[in-house]
């Protein structure tokens, strides 16, 4: 379902007018955060496991433990992620990883986008939120 949600924000973007350079995690390396990007923005959905125990999607845990090693020094960041509203803990991975960012000099580009279910039923907030990040930069 996220892999859906990032198209849309990266079709959202470039409508924008922004050159959209789209890598996975699993694949990045921590070098790559040097590169003078306007913006970057990271996506991570939340997996629950009954009420009181969750945590990030697994292919992201080493690049969050990576990026804690990370000064994102003038560097503007969007995070969003999606989950399910019905679980105690909602996309507590973006609380996460903006947590993180914070901790690490980086510049939140506004609020973070929490995705409830499908993102493509979501697309308008999805856009409206890619506008709040286009009018950060």
């Amino acid at each position: 379902m996220c892999f859906a949600k990032r198209s849309v924000i990266r079709d959202s973007l470039k409508k924008n007018g922004f050159k959209v350079t789209k890598r996975n995690v699993l694949n990045t390396e921590i070098n790559e955060l040097d590169k003078d990007y306007d913006l970057m923005v990271f996506g991570c959905s939340t997996w629950s496991f009954g009420e009181d125990e969750f945590e990030m999607q697994s292919g992201f845990k080493p690049f969050y433990n990576e990026i804690g090693q990370y000064q994102f020094i003038n560097k503007k960041i969007g995070v969003f992620g999606c989950g399910d509203s019905s679980y105690k803990y909602f996309c507590s991975a973006v609380d996460q990883i903006e947590e993180l960012i914070s901790s690490k000099n980086g510049s939140l580009a506004g609020s973070s986008l929490k995705v409830d279910g499908d993102p493509f039923r979501n697309s308008t907030d999805i856009n409206k939120w890619v506008s709040t990040l286009v009018k950060s930069v």
